[in-house]
């Protein structure tokens, strides 16, 4: 089976899903650059993922923030949670960053 990835037909898709926020291809970039939920392992610690469920924050029980290793596979998750659904707009979107920038006191 052959499957042909095109970032052309990701931003055809976000111009029917969202018509109202131009342009199309850079809200899709800007979208998958937030933070889009957080894991909480077995040890207490709290990371943070993007849309393609990378690792990017992590916050240990003591409250230390680090940046993650965008390749590193997190062991032990014991809750998911989401900030927001696809429906989201991309305003709503980049006020929860801002708001769990802020909580986390991230740079």
């Amino acid at each position: 089976m052959v499957c042909i990835f095109s970032l052309s037909s990701l931003a055809e898709r976000e111009d029917r899903e969202s018509s109202y926020e131009a342009p199309r291809f850079d809200t899709w970039l800007a979208r998958a650059k937030l933070l889009y939920g957080i894991w909480k392992t077995e040890s207490g610690d709290e990371v943070l993922f993007d849309r393609q469920y990378r690792p990017r924050w992590r916050r240990t029980p003591d409250g230390i923030v680090t940046a993650a290793d965008p390749g590193e596979w997190i062991d032990n998750i014991v809750q998911e949670s989401w900030f927001y659904t696809d429906s989201a707009s991309l305003l709503v979107r980049k006020r929860i960053n801002a708001d769990i920038a802020a909580e986390w006191r991230l740079q």
